[in-house]
């Protein structure tokens, strides 16, 4: 089974947790993102990935990183669910 039909499945089971009565709407909602963010569901973002840098005694431009960081797949994202410390 892959990781996308464990979440499906996993979303599912709270689906008919709902149906049957066992959760109102808002906390079938909460149950869902909980369970997403334990499954390390993220969201991608737009915005900057990284700041300027040095790497030995040159410095790249903070558009060439993220230009390169890109290329490779590289993303920003945040988390489902905002954790407080």
């Amino acid at each position: 089974m892959t990781k996308q039909e464990e979440i499906r499945e996993g979303i599912g089971h709270y689906i008919i947790l709902y149906r049957m009565g066992e959760y109102k709407e808002d906390q079938t909602i909460n149950k869902i993102l909980s369970y997403l963010h334990s499954q390390g569901v993220v969201i991608r973002v737009d915005r900057e990935l990284t700041k300027e840098v040095m790497y030995g005694q040159e410095a790249y431009a903070q558009e060439d990183i993220e230009r390169f960081l890109r290329e490779a797949g590289y993303v920003a994202v945040e988390p489902l669910i905002e954790v407080k410390e």
